[in-house]
């Protein structure tokens, strides 16, 4: 099974992964917070490994290059700056859009001038990181 996932033969390895992917799943289902959280370690391999130098491996950024590499959907990227360049960028950007944390904002999402919404971006992903 591990093999499938590109974790290699190791079991161990593969079991690190698991967990922390039931990590995240129980934080998501029970309504957690994912931003700023200091989160589970897990071996870095492959692609994975090489993306997450630099950054600290228990906090979110991490993670979520992290299930990128579990979905096999590392591939397109050639370093990390690619893949927050691309990926990172548009998530915040579908969250300005988004309907529904809008509303739930009061609105709030929509009075941000785009400047502005960088400067919030940039301060949450300075966090997702370090």
């Amino acid at each position: 099974m591990s093999i499938h996932f590109g974790v290699g033969k190791n079991d161990k390895i593969f079991k690190n992964y698991l967990d922390r992917l039931n990590e995240i799943r129980n934080r998501v289902a029970h309504g957690g917070r994912m931003f700023n959280r200091t989160f589970r370690s897990s071996t870095g391999i492959g692609k994975y490994q090489a993306f997450r130098k630099g950054l600290n491996n228990h906090k979110s950024l991490d993670v979520y290059i992290f299930l990128f590499y579990m979905l096999n959907q590392l591939d397109g990227y050639n370093k990390a700056d690619d893949f927050n360049e691309y990926e990172i960028i548009n998530l915040f950007n579908d969250f300005k859009k988004d309907n529904i944390a809008n509303k739930e904002s009061f609105r709030l999402l929509e009075k941000f001038g785009v400047k502005d919404f960088e400067k919030i971006r940039e301060f949450i992903y300075q966090k997702m990181k370090v």
